[in-house]
């Protein structure tokens, strides 16, 4: 609200909670997002009283082995082309209901699959966008922010989610096919996350060094969300994590993960 770009994220491997962390369950357990748009409307209206009006806009997006799908168009083919990046459904936010019945509309087509890991292990990295415009005639101010959710796929390796279980070739083809697919699937999750990671890394470097190279382009993931990963950008990452003796080495790697993107706070001066 105030013109800032935002991102905020939730990693882990499948089944730590991250969904539950961006959307909850049920009215007394809501998550990140509902909370997020109540505090939204919240400080709108306090704004208003001030002079203030404002355009919301939200649109959302799945990316799917590493191709993005719009989750609000009514068009068959939903797929967004690299060269037409902005070309995503907005939908105008007059009141809160409206925002929830977006969120609802999206959640019910993202890319879902059963894995040993979770029975509905997301398969996508999820993306919520809200665009705020504001301008105020009293001031002559105007603000451009937006507010990026994230739920990420899953960081499991292959082993551990079980999709690379050699016994399937001894079985009918149709079953080696998909394991083939699902294996496909988790190389192309595991790739945007090692690119999101290079990118918080490129950014830390940056600060001190303006002609450092920062790979958004090696993932649909930080190409997508380029204009709100770095310049006057704020980030935030949750790092979700298993109480499981079982998943005691992919807990690990998500707390060397946390250490990483932690570390881009290093050296800032502002």
């Amino acid at each position: 609200m105030d013109g800032y770009k935002i991102c905020i994220f939730a990693y882990g491997q499948t089944g730590s909670g991250k969904t539950y962390t961006m959307e909850g369950e049920g009215i007394n357990n809501r998550g990140l997002i509902p909370r997020s748009l109540e505090k939204i409307f919240s400080v709108k209206s306090k704004l208003e009283a001030l002079g203030w009006v404002f355009n919301l806009e939200a649109s959302c997006f799945e990316i799917y082995m590493d191709q993005v799908q719009d989750l609000l168009t009514k068009n068959p083919n939903n797929i967004i082309s690299n060269n037409n990046k902005n070309d995503k459904t907005l939908i105008s936010i007059q009141k809160i209901e409206d925002f929830h019945e977006v969120l609802f509309l999206a959640a019910n087509k993202r890319a879902v699959a059963e894995t040993l890991c979770n029975e509905k292990s997301s398969r996508s990295h999820f993306v919520f966008q809200v665009k705020i415009t504001g301008s105020n005639s009293k001031s002559n101010e105007e603000r451009f922010g937006a507010l990026n959710l994230i739920d990420l796929a899953g960081s499991e390796r292959i082993a551990k989610s079980k999709v690379e279980d050699e016994r399937v070739i001894f079985f009918y083809f149709i079953i080696f096919n998909f394991y083939i697919f699902r294996l496909r699937e988790t190389i192309s999750i595991n790739k945007s996350l090692s690119a999101l990671k290079g990118v918080i890394q490129g950014l830390m470097l940056s600060k001190n060094n303006k002609n450092v190279h920062i790979p958004y382009r090696d993932s649909a993931l930080t190409f997508y969300l380029q204009e709100n990963l770095g310049g006057d950008s704020k980030t935030l990452m949750f790092v979700n994590i298993s109480p499981l003796i079982s998943n005691y080495s992919e807990t690990i790697n998500s707390l060397k993960f946390a250490v990483d993107v932690n570390n881009c706070n290093a050296n800032i001066d502002d």
